[in-house]
């Protein structure tokens, strides 16, 4: 992306060439990040790759203005956007399976590399989220990094560039993340 800002407008019908150009241009990128996370799901899934990465489309389209300033920060709006979608999937899955009970599930080391099975996995998401929120309650920039992390499959290098830090401190607030998660998701 050109250092412009480009807005992204705040009625779907508003023209934004600049936003819909560079939608177009990570539209493979998203793909394959979504692709990544809902490997291995059921064939009977209601939610595909195509079908996150158009939600995300739908999500940034239908919000409020907002002003990009470059690729990381649009790629930080998508895994938001990707969080609330795989979020909102699960809490509907949910909403059809009642009675299924809440399991404790404990976060794979590498959350970038996490694959995730909203189908099966629709609980742990809702805990996740939950605790996750408390996290984000306490301490922001952990929140926004287990976010690009675990639901936009960041790299530790690509974290630290949105997050303005270096990559030790990256590692070492996941430690501190995945330990607050944890134990929270554990309790």
């Amino acid at each position: 992306m050109s250092d412009s800002q480009s807005p992204l407008p705040a009625e779907p019908g508003a023209a934004a060439p600049d936003a819909a150009e560079h939608f177009s241009e990570v539209y493979g990128e998203l793909k394959q990040l979504a692709s990544r996370k809902l490997r291995g799901q059921s064939k009977d899934a209601t939610l595909n790759t195509t079908g996150l990465v158009h939600e995300v489309y739908l999500k940034l389209r239908s919000g409020r203005s907002r002003s990009i300033e470059d690729d990381g920060h649009f790629m930080a709006l998508c895994a938001t956007a990707m969080r609330q979608v795989i979020v909102d999937h699960a809490r509907a899955r949910l909403t059809k399976k009642r009675g299924i009970e809440w399991s404790k599930v404990i976060l794979d080391p590498d959350l970038g590399s996490r694959n995730v099975d909203v189908e099966s996995e629709a609980a742990f998401l809702l805990q996740l989220e939950g605790a996750l929120s408390q996290l984000e309650a306490n301490d922001q920039r952990l929140g926004k990094l287990i976010e690009l992390r675990f639901f936009g499959g960041f790299s530790v290098a690509e974290t630290a560039a949105v997050l303005g830090v270096s990559e030790p401190t990256v590692k070492r607030d996941s430690r501190v993340a995945r330990s607050f998660l944890m134990r929270e998701l554990t309790a």
